[in-house]
């Protein structure tokens, strides 16, 4: 990267803040992709209540979600307390079998994951998103938008990088 007037490209995952990384580099971030958690801008036929949850955060805290982590987080925390109500209680072992047991298809909850873990608790329906940096319909500044997927997809790949 190169601060004035100079061209940005490139492609990472897990920005903590993308609102103030788009804020700090600007519209020459227009066209950059990343491998990452779902968007709020994804298709809601893959990711059910992707858009609600973020509405539904708006109205609680005041300032929307800093990234499709919190997303992530919303949609673990429902699954492992799915897994906790069925174990019957806080046993290790009834926990851990619960967990186990999980089987949602992917494309039912609100990241658009589903869940099945393996032996080692890595859930095998985990999928990330290949998102870009795109202009906003409204505001003037940049948001992150689901691109693959093509189900996912709200908006085709823009071609080439910056404004």
């Amino acid at each position: 990267m190169q601060r004035g007037g100079g061209e940005f490209g490139g492609a990472w995952g897990g920005a903590e803040d993308p609102a103030e990384t788009a804020r700090s580099i600007g519209l020459d971030l227009t066209g950059t992709m990343s491998a990452d958690w779902t968007p709020f801008a994804v298709n809601e036929r893959v990711a059910p209540g992707a858009r609600a949850f973020a509405e539904a955060y708006l109205r609680r805290y005041g300032a929307e979600p800093r990234s499709g982590l919190s997303l992530a987080h919303f949609c673990g925390a429902r699954i492992f307390l799915d897994a906790l109500g069925r174990a019957g209680g806080t046993d290790r072992d009834r926990i851990r079998a619960a967990v186990l047991a999980t089987d949602i298809a992917e494309g039912s909850t609100a990241c658009g994951w589903g869940a099945r873990f393996d032996e080692r608790g890595q859930n095998m329906r985990a999928r990330p998103m290949l998102c870009q940096w795109q202009p906003a319909p409204t505001g003037g500044g940049l948001r992150q938008v689901g691109i693959a997927p093509a189900e996912a997809a709200v908006a085709p790949p823009i071609p080439r990088l910056g404004p």
